[in-house]
């Protein structure tokens, strides 16, 4: 299975954000995971006082959308890490 990474940095953000990542490797059956935290101006990632959280995340044709919610008063500066791997191999298996 093939993996790729990347690192991207959002800068200024607060509230419920919409976000996206383009990559050429992304399709609509990719498995896409995402962690986000917070960044210093230098780039430099750690745990602050702010609840940041993720949702939705929907791979599609060479992007990945996403949703960053920044729940604090202040705009934050965020660290995305977003690993791509390839769709699986088998069918879906349909949880009952």
């Amino acid at each position: 299975m093939a993996t790729t990474s990347y690192r991207m940095f959002l800068w200024h953000r607060i509230g419920r954000c919409h976000e996206n990542f383009r990559a050429p490797e992304i399709s609509p059956g990719s498995i896409v995971h995402i962690s986000v935290s917070e960044a210093t101006a230098n780039e430099v990632r750690f745990v602050g006082s702010a609840n940041i959280t993720l949702h939705n995340v929907s791979p599609g044709n060479g992007r990945v959308d996403f949703v960053v919610t920044v729940d604090w008063q202040n705009k934050l500066h965020l660290m995305v890490d977003i690993m791509i791997f390839d769709p699986p191999p088998g069918p879906v298996i349909v949880g009952v």
